[in-house]
Parts: structure tokens; C-alpha cells; sequence
């Protein structure tokens, strides 16, 4: 073999092995990488106190924690000198000390504040009281010279809601209780111990992201209902089973609810009550469907659920029938297949609601007897009170159109008058009315200060009375609203109403035209009312 041939088979082998070499294997290149850290992310705090504002000097975030701490107390009535010991007599007027709330979280807070409940010997004496939430508008609140002013007064700069930034604090703010003057020698020897608050917070939409500061515009407050607990000092019958409640009812006085039960008849409460029943729930017994309380003797309820499960029945019934001074606080009623969800009799002479949620029911209407389809039947109550009330997706028909049927909020007789702070109505299915009057005066007065009306599948607001929205209340309705038999009524809108609003056509020639007056907004037409 020549020299040339040699060398050309080792390259050719040469290059045959490279190439057997690459077979199964992957190119490499030349690589780099650059990457960056992200800035580390913290989550914002939101946090608020409640504090009793000192003797002396303004308010001072750096000496927060030398400031009595007021949550989970009492607030405490006082006289002029500072007296706790105090004697309430008709036309007196107390106010607890002073206090603030504060954000102590970093980030803007919306909050709403409302008495959430009142601890008397005997609750009777509440009934005499009215209670009103002040703030110190302008001058030193420890002078005697200091401007106070309702923080329902819409020319107050804030009212039971506002917006406090990181490290704020409120107005200082106090309770005033005055003894109405008609209070007769039925109230002598009851005592008042205190009352307590709740102050609600959520996100307010003031931060902003990369975008706007709208992403937090619909936060919604931490809806958990506050247990109210056996005091401490008085004894509670502890009760497990539907048996031992039944009797515990017998003998009335404090009854603690420690589990879940199962109805399997109607409780009748007939001796003055108080049930605490740590969020449990009263359910339906496979062989009972009916009226779960009823209650008359003065009762109160806190923390006991009522759960209709979804089971009617062909006869009339109820979640509540009261004729006594009824208050349920804390309470969720939903899934009942009734004729009404708390009906009050013309002998209740009181009903108060705070923090309570009435969801899902889906009413029944008839023709026989009394069974019209209503939530909240108020027959002759005074005063009805709701505070953060919420009645959301119920089904509410009118079938037969009785007066009464198909109706949220139904007011009937001359004695029934109304107060409600921050009520809800929204996502019902309503066959008649949202709110309506039946045989009323123009001295009855329903007054919603604040919450909303929208939302709702049908109905209407038919108001007989003086009929009144605060600056805080959000209504999306059709008004109708007549003069009584007796006299000229007012609707009175300082807040926002978007309907239409007028007086009906067969009222006007008998009674004449009602008056519409207020700061507020009416998006709507305002059909024959005398504007004022």
C-alpha cells in the first residue's frame, strides 16, 4: 500500500470514529444565566383597639400602650363627678367615659361600630332607656364647653361607619343613655350594670396595587358571630337533649345550650327565659315539622341557630312566634319551608334583633286560614330594633294576594314602629313587597338609618307612616307612600334612594299628598309627592 493510500484510510477511519463518537450524544454550548431576587413580600396587618382616652393630653400613638385597654369590658355609666354607683330616674341622662378606636394595623381599616348588647338584672328597664353613640365634634372633650354631637347626625364627619389610617385614631366618642320621662313606677328598683360594643373592621380601598386602589372596594366584614357567654356569677341549667330543654323551659331563668338538638315538638317558653346557646343549632326530629319556638314569657336568645332543614308541612308554622319582649342576638335562620319566619302577636311589646341572619328560607303562601307567606310578620311591636341584620335568598311568593302575602317586612296595626341600623335586603325573590304597612298611622315610624335594599327579584316598598333613610341607607326600590287615615305623613331621604316614588292614586283625592323631604339622593322620579 503507497504512502498516500495509507494516510487516507486513517483519516477516513479517524472520521469514522468521530462520527460513531457523536452517535447518541447531544451538542453542548457555550451557557449563562442571570436571574434576579424578588423583593421580599410582607402582608399588611389589620388590627383595631378599642381604649379609654386618658385624663390628660391628646392622643399620642407612641403612649398607646399606657392606654387602658377596653376590649372584652364593660363600659360603665358615671354621673357628673365620676360616680359609677348611680340611681336612674325619669329624665335622667348618664354617659359612660370616654373612649377611641384605633388602627393599630398598617393598613387603612373600615369599620362600623354598634351596641351589641346590655347586661340588666332585668332587662325590662332597657325598654325606658334610649342609647345614642356621640363623638366630640369640636373643642376639648374634657371641657364642660365640648361640642357632642349623634353619630347618627348626618353633619357629623362620622357616623357607625368610617375609614381610620394606619396608626389613627376615631373621635373620642361616649354613650349617652337618657330615662324617657314617661317611665312610670313599674322601672323603680331595676338596676342598668353597663353595655358592651362591637367594633367591626375590614379592608377600606385606599392602598394601591399596580393598578388602581379599587381591588379591596368590595371587602365585606368578618361576618363571625360573637358568643355571648354565661356571665360569670350566674348559673345556667347545661342542657344536651330536646327532653332536658323542654324542661329547663318550664322553670325558665339562664339555660346553656352545649351541643346540637333535634326538635321533636314545640317549645313553649313560658317563664322568663335566657338561652345561651354557643353557636349551636336546633334541628327538625324525623317526626316533627313545625313552629320550633314559642315564646310567652320575655326570652332571649344568643348564639342558637335554627336550621329548617328544607322540611315543610301542609299546616302553619313558624321558625319564632312570640308574644312576649322577644331579643335574639347572634343567631342564623335558614332552610325553612314555613309560613313566616318570626311572627309577633299584638300583645309583644317588644322585638330586637342584632346580628341576625335570615338566609335561604323559601316560604309558603295559601289560601286557607292565616297562611301567608311573610318573614318577619310585626303585629302590633313596639319597638322593633334590628342591628346588622342581613336577610339574603329567600323566596317569599304570593299565591293567594292577601294583604301580608309575598311580603320581607310586614308592618300591621297602628302600634308597630321600627328602627333599624344597617339592615340588608338583597337576592330575595319577593311576590309583593319588600316592606309594607297595613292599618297605620301617621304616628307610626319606621326609620332605616343605614344598610341596603337591592338587588331583589320583584317587589316593592309600601309605607303608610313616617317613613325615614339615613345617610348610610342604600335603597333600590319603588316607593309607594300614602298619608294615614289621620294625618299628612313625610318620607324623609338623607341617604340614596334609586326608584321611583309616589303616592297612590286612590290616596291622594281622600288623604291628600305626602311630603318628601331630605339631604339625600332620589335617582328617580318623584311622581306626586310635595317636595320640601
Amino acid at each position: 500500500m503507497s504512502k498516500t493510500k495509507k494516510s487516507l484510510l486513517l483519516s477516513c477511519l479517524s472520521m469514522l470514529l468521530c462520527a460513531t463518537m457523536l452517535i447518541g450524544s447531544t451538542f453542548a454550548w457555550f451557557t449563562d444565566n442571570a436571574s434576579t431576587g424578588v423583593n421580599t413580600i410582607q402582608a399588611g396587618t389589620l388590627d383595631i383597639g378599642l381604649y379609654e382616652m386618658p385624663k390628660s393630653g391628646a392622643f399620642n400613638y407612641a403612649e398607646l400602650d399606657s392606654y387602658t385597654n377596653l376590649e372584652q369590658k364593660q363600659l360603665t355609666f358615671r354621673d357628673k363627678n365620676g360616680n359609677e354607683n348611680i340611681l336612674w330616674e325619669p329624665g335622667a341622662t348618664f354617659m359612660t367615659q370616654e373612649f377611641i378606636i384605633v388602627n393599630e394595623g398598617n393598613l387603612a381599616a373600615k369599620m362600623k361600630i354598634n351596641i351589641n348588647g346590655m347586661d340588666a338584672t332585668n332587662k325590662k328597664l332597657l325598654d325606658a332607656i334610649d342609647f345614642t353613640f356621640e363623638a366630640c365634634a369640636y373643642g376639648d372633650y374634657r371641657d364642660a364647653n365640648a361640642f357632642w354631637m349623634s353619630l347618627d347626625d348626618p353633619n357629623l364627619m362620622y357616623s357607625r361607619e368610617f375609614t381610620l389610617n394606619p396608626h389613627q385614631a376615631s373621635s373620642v366618642m361616649r354613650v349617652t343613655a337618657k330615662m324617657k320621662k314617661t317611665a312610670g313606677n313599674e322601672y323603680q328598683g331595676l338596676t342598668l350594670d353597663g353595655i358592651g360594643i362591637t367594633v367591626k373592621a375590614t379592608q377600606a380601598a385606599q392602598e394601591y396595587d399596580s393598578f388602581d386602589n379599587q381591588y379591596d372596594a368590595d371587602a365585606t366584614y368578618d361576618d363571625t358571630k360573637e358568643i355571648i357567654s354565661v356571665p360569670e356569677g350566674v348559673t345556667a341549667v347545661q342542657v344536651t337533649t330536646f327532653e332536658e330543654l323542654k324542661a329547663a323551659l318550664v322553670n325558665g331563668g339562664a339555660i346553656e345550650v352545649m351541643n346540637d338538638i333535634a326538635v321533636s315538638e314545640r317549645l313553649n317558653v313560658s317563664a322568663e327565659t335566657i338561652i345561651y346557646g354557643n353557636g349551636n343549632t336546633l334541628t327538625y326530629a324525623d317526626d316533627y315539622v313545625g313552629t320550633m319556638i314559642d315564646a310567652s314569657a320575655k326570652t332571649t336568645i344568643y348564639n342558637l341557630n335554627l336550621d329548617g332543614e328544607n322540611k315543610g308541612s301542609e299546616n302553619e308554622f313558624y321558625a319564632v312566634q312570640t308574644s312576649a319582649n322577644t331579643t335574639l342576638q347572634g343567631l342564623t335562620i335558614k332552610n325553612f319551608v314555613a309560613t313566616k319566619i318570626v311572627k309577633t302577636m299584638h300583645t309583644t311589646p317588644g322585638l330586637a334583633l342584632t346580628d341576625v341572619d335570615v338566609k335561604n328560607n323559601t316560604l309558603v303562601d295559601r289560601k286557607t286560614g292565616d297562611q301567608r307567606a311573610c318573614v318577619f310578620w310585626l303585629q302590633g311591636t313596639s319597638p322593633v330594633v334590628f342591628n346588622d341584620v342581613i336577610i339574603k335568598g329567600n323566596t317569599v311568593p304570593a299565591d293567594y294576594n292577601n294583604a301580608g302575602s309575598g311580603t320581607i317586612l310586614y308592618f300591621r296595626n297602628s302600634g308597630t314602629n321600627f328602627e333599624g341600623n344597617n339592615v340588608v335586603i338583597e337576592n330575595n325573590t319577593i311576590g309583593n313587597y319588600i316592606a309594607a304597612s297595613y292599618s297605620t298611622s301617621k304616628e307610626n315610624t319606621y326609620v332605616f338609618n343605614s344598610g341596603s335594599i337591592k338587588n331583589n327579584q320583584g317587589g316593592c316598598i309600601f309605607i303608610v307612616g313616617q317613613l325615614t333613610f339615613g345617610e348610610n341607607m342604600h335603597v333600590e326600590s319603588d316607593i309607594e307612600f300614602n298619608n294615614a287615615g289621620d294625618g299628612q305623613c313625610t318620607l324623609t331621604n338623607n341617604g340614596y334612594i334609586k326608584g321611583d316614588i309616589k303616592s297612590s292614586d286612590w290616596a291622594v283625592p281622600s288623604r291628600g299628598q305626602a311630603i318628601y323631604t331630605g339631604t339625600g339622593t332620589l335617582d328617580g322620579t318623584n311622581v306626586n309627592l310635595i317636595a320640601q
